[in-house]
């Protein structure tokens, strides 16, 4: 059995190890856990019988940003207040905790697209004997026929979905910073809205994108 690792979904119940505020968790720690997955263990058939129920009823729901995002900080405030420090959200937790182990122990290899994400893997416990590192292949033929064009101008640019984990906040806060004329931002992508706890980031992002060299 093989498994390619791709983000920390197995020590994670969030899968990026990125708390709400946007500071960067060490590990996993059963309380802490707790708090940060509180929505999803306070989710209910009744819940999500509601919440799909109004996506029915109100027209273009999912374009409804400032109602969805009050219902979202609701829902936030409800769930912490449900769960908070219960011993039953750290039982979940910690058996989610155990089921992870268990499963992990039945793999015979895992495969880790960076060196960076072996390494903390390996420091969250998996042997590393069990580890090896690959890198993502792609096909480069398609861009093979490409001549580049000699330039003054520098270009940046970022692929990718807008979610806070990938932390476009960051590269947008550093490219403000370069004081040369010649350098230009070129970001590709959709916002997904479904981060709970993180429904402003597309607003933080509006306001640093607003220079005339970032596309």
């Amino acid at each position: 059995m093989v498994f390619t690792l791709h983000d920390y979904w197995l020590f994670c119940h969030l899968g990026q190890l990125l708390k709400p505020e946007l500071t960067i968790c060490q590990g996993p720690q059963v309380s802490e856990c707790a708090k940060c997955a509180a929505p999803q263990l306070a989710s209910s058939k009744g819940l999500r019988t509601v919440f799909h129920s109004l996506q029915k009823v109100i027209p273009k729901f999912e374009k409804r940003m400032g109602f969805r995002k009050m219902l979202s900080r609701g829902y936030r405030q409800y769930a912490k207040i449900k769960i908070g420090h219960h011993e039953q959200a750290q039982a979940a937790m910690q058996a989610r905790a155990n089921e992870i182990k268990r499963m992990c122990s039945l793999v015979d290899m895992f495969i880790a697209p960076s060196r960076f994400l072996l390494e903390k893997f390996v420091e969250l416990g998996i042997p590393k004997q069990k580890m090896t590192y690959c890198d993502n292949g792609f096909n480069t033929l398609p861009f093979k026929g490409i001549t580049k064009k000699p330039s003054s101008r520098i270009r940046f640019g970022y692929i990718g979905t807008l979610i806070p984990s990938k932390g476009i906040h960051v590269l947008l806060e550093a490219f403000h910073r370069i004081h040369e004329k010649d350098v230009e931002l070129h970001l590709h992508g959709y916002y997904s809205s479904f981060h709970l706890g993180f429904e402003d980031y597309a607003e933080t992002l509006k306001t640093l994108c607003p220079a005339p060299n970032v596309h």
